[in-house]
């Protein structure tokens, strides 16, 4: 595998960017970490850490000075300001075009809706009118997203009834143009889909898994799952991408119906769903994402085992976490220095024959980790 001794540079510092930074490693690339932090996840495992802040001009065009390509760990930074901070956007992954996108909810409930790809019900809301004929719309039984940031359930609002909407309304004054309305989905279970698509338009695409959320945060997954409705909505995607020709690694995170697949988000980067595939699979998500923006091939054959499963590893309290020895699973520890309730702190993976062996063991992991 030829990577040209091209140079990588990651904007954030997290435990993405850190999965990232050390794959790419693996891979003889050289990575360029801007983060706050030199005790970040990521800076801890770059070939230069720069001091920065992701969110300053200043900051970002240091990265851009020494980077061939540049890639993200989250799309919350606006496009329009890495737009300003890169004379080269075309070396962008995702393009930034497709960032401005899909890091806003509502263009990109519309991009979608406008490629005929199954998704809930929603409504762009323009003034406190519009929340009310949407409540009505949807039947007092509706959920209000922010429609740029937010994640594991933040600045999500579930509304039930009238009282619900007087609360959010005197919570947020003002502030309606910043959300979405969406009809509340009763769906069955959720679950994910990761793939990606490189320079030479070829997919690679994992097996659908099953993700199970607590506190709205991706608790566990596992798989590989089946549905009926999986193959047409994989080449409904498929079509997407190929229309906007884009680059990289991309997560949808679903609801099932029953018969239906909807599409709840996209998240175009790497996504905690896709951490199992380190250990399942002959290629993870990390290195699938930088051979997309290189433009090396993807493997033909890639061997998984017949189940597998990822559990995450959650704070809950302030405390140094213990973990004991003996772990049935591989452990994925990110190595951040302040412990908090819900912050995550790493994951386990498991391969086998029997998932009910696979769910047996990672609770006995759990057991002996104290966080």
């Amino acid at each position: 595998m030829q990577t040209n001794k091209k140079t990588i540079g990651l904007i954030g510092g997290g435990q993405l960017a850190q999965m990232l930074a050390i794959r790419g490693r693996q891979m003889g690339l050289k990575i360029y970490v801007l983060s706050p932090h030199q005790d970040d996840p990521a800076a801890q495992f770059a070939s230069e850490w720069i001091c920065g802040n992701p969110y300053e001009l200043a900051d970002l065009q240091k990265l851009f000075r020494k980077a061939d390509y540049v890639t993200f760990e989250n799309e919350f930074i606006p496009a329009t300001l890495i737009q300003k901070a890169t004379l080269r956007p075309q070396h962008c992954y995702p393009a930034l075009e497709h960032l401005a996108i899909l890091q806003d909810r509502w263009p990109q409930k519309e991009l979608l809706w406008d490629y005929q790809i199954p998704t809930a019900p929603f409504v762009k809301i323009n003034s406190k009118d519009d929340l009310e004929s949407a409540f009505n719309v949807f039947d007092g039984d509706m959920v209000i997203k922010e429609r740029h940031g937010g994640y594991d359930g933040l600045s999500t609002y579930i509304i039930k009834s009238r009282a619900d909407l007087g609360r959010f309304k005197r919570a947020h004054p003002n502030q309606e143009t910043q959300y979405i309305a969406e009809k509340f989905i009763h769906f069955k279970s959720e679950k994910s889909l990761v793939m990606a698509r490189n320079k030479k338009k070829d997919f690679f695409i994992y097996p659908l898994m099953h993700t199970l959320q607590r506190n709205n945060q991706c608790y566990r997954v596992w798989g590989p799952a089946k549905h009926t409705a999986l193959p047409a909505l994989t080449e409904k995607i498929k079509n997407l991408l190929n229309e906007i020709n884009f680059i990289g690694l991309i997560s949808f995170e679903l609801f099932d119906l029953g018969k239906e697949l909807l599409i709840n988000e996209i998240a175009p980067r790497v996504h905690n769903s896709g951490h199992i595939t380190q250990d399942a699979f002959s290629i993870d998500q990390f290195e699938l994402h930088l051979r997309s923006i290189l433009g090396i091939d993807f493997p033909n054959d890639v061997q998984s085992t017949t189940c597998f499963l990822m559990q995450n590893i959650l704070g809950k309290s302030y405390r140094k976490p213990m973990i004991a020895n003996g772990l049935n699973g591989r452990l994925h520890w990110y190595g951040k220095d302040v412990n908090r309730p819900k912050r995550k702190l790493g994951h386990l993976n498991y391969t086998g024959n029997r998932m009910a062996k696979l769910i047996e063991l990672a609770e006995s992991d759990l057991r002996k980790i104290k966080t």
